[in-house]
């Protein structure tokens, strides 16, 4: 006849040996269809905004070859930035990148129109930290333009087409028009619109005579 503790003791541990298995199974479940439910039934949901109407301010590097010499001095310089928000954080969004879909330009005196059409990613905030595209989850920043005293006004693809035109040095109005798009959804397009009238003035403040840089639906 079997011994009651040996089988008590059987019993026991093979329910907790049942026990770790669900559990890891369970696990094994979550990893690998947690995901899959919540972008099927509970998407991210991306959305661009402007980090700061006045900027960021900060120095540039500007470089000029004279005489057969590199010269090189530090300028001030403005930042603006689009931030790339998820409003779904617990659903992270994969693979996102904020792309430049199209420029429109407005010529003295002219309505806007496209003068240059493609899908461009701006480079993030501190590019050189990140990859190219990134998991969102919290919100994160790229780089929309830039403007430089002494050096004009710059946008910030990841890479420069020949036939987009990325720096000005004169006064111009022109619209970017962006949208953050990931694995398992986009945001909605939006229009960046920059005004420069070519002038520069040491305070972020006051550069807002200057430069404005308004974002809105497309």
């Amino acid at each position: 006849m079997p011994d009651v503790s040996t089988c008590a003791n059987f019993w026991w541990n093979w329910g907790v040996s049942a026990a770790a298995a669900i559990v890891t199974l369970v696990a094994v479940l979550v990893a690998l269809f947690g995901q899959a439910f919540r972008a099927k039934f509970f998407p991210p949901k991306l959305s661009l905004d402007l980090l700061s109407a006045e900027g960021e301010k900060t120095e540039m590097l500007l470089q000029k070859r004279e005489n057969g010499q590199l010269l090189e001095r530090k300028e001030p310089c403005l930042y603006y930035h689009l931030k790339v928000t998820n409003g779904r954080r617990w659903s992270p969004a994969n693979q996102v990148q904020v792309v430049l879909l199209r420029v429109e330009e407005a010529r003295i005196g002219e309505e806007m129109r496209i003068v240059w059409t493609g899908t461009v990613p701006l480079g993030w905030r501190h590019q050189q930290l990140y990859p190219a595209s990134r998991i969102i989850g919290a919100p994160a920043d790229v780089d929309l333009c830039s403007v430089t005293k002494g050096g004009g006004l710059q946008i910030h693809p990841m890479i420069f087409p020949f036939n987009l035109d990325v720096r000005r040095t004169k006064p111009c109005k022109f619209v970017m028009v962006v949208q953050a798009q990931g694995s398992e959804g986009d945001s909605p397009v939006m229009r960046a619109a920059i005004s420069w009238d070519g002038k520069w003035e040491d305070g972020s403040h006051e550069m807002r005579g200057h430069l404005l840089v308004n974002l809105g639906a497309n």
